[in-house]
């Protein structure tokens, strides 16, 4: 199985929310001025879907009334992603990783292995809050700028504890198992 590099996986990984377009694709890959690795111009993404589908892990349909090439992950890009992801450690250590890789992994994953992912990082994300906490107390009060870039993460780490909280609450083996008892009982 091939080793696919983090710009694959990223692009695999959109795929699998739903098929895209180069330009879709582009502007996803463009947000990366905050994930170093996905910082892509388009002809290295028209690249790297043209040796995604020599290795048949995406293929395209043309829609009939807009023309435009719509690229899908296929069945043997799923499970490479799958095997990648895992291979990568990223089940493990999800804080080593871009939060954009881990948000691709839990589309792939087992419900217990993406269960056990989002607790992980979780974990990390308020390991971070808590170092930005003594960081804000040793920082004078003049330096307003270091203020503002730690307030920056701490919202931005905030956030994403809240979208992990809504998500465990979604992939908690018990509340699975409870809503489907109480659909039983209906």
């Amino acid at each position: 199985m091939n080793t696919l590099s983090h710009n694959d996986l990223f692009i695999l990984g959109s795929l699998c929310q739903y098929p895209m377009d180069i330009w879709e694709l582009s502007a996803r890959l463009n947000l990366g001025e905050n994930f170093p690795w996905t910082n892509l111009v388009r002809d290295k993404v028209h690249r790297a879907l043209h040796y995604l589908r020599q290795d048949h892990l995406v293929e395209w349909e043309i829609d009939p009334l807009d023309k435009k090439r719509s690229y899908i992950i296929t069945d043997k890009g799923r499970q490479t992603l799958t095997v990648n992801l895992k291979e990568t450690g990223i089940i493990n250590s999800p804080g080593i990783f871009a939060f954009d890789l881990v948000v691709n992994a839990l589309g792939v994953l087992l419900p217990e292995e993406r269960h056990a992912l989002l607790e992980k990082r979780k974990e990390i994300v308020i390991s971070l809050l808590d170092n930005l906490e003594k960081i804000k107390k040793r920082l004078p009060e003049q330096s307003v700028t270091f203020r503002v870039i730690v307030k920056h993460h701490e919202v931005s780490l905030m956030a994403e504890q809240i979208w992990l909280d809504d998500l465990l609450i979604e992939t908690d083996p018990w509340v699975i198992e409870s809503n489907g008892l109480l659909e039983e009982e209906e």
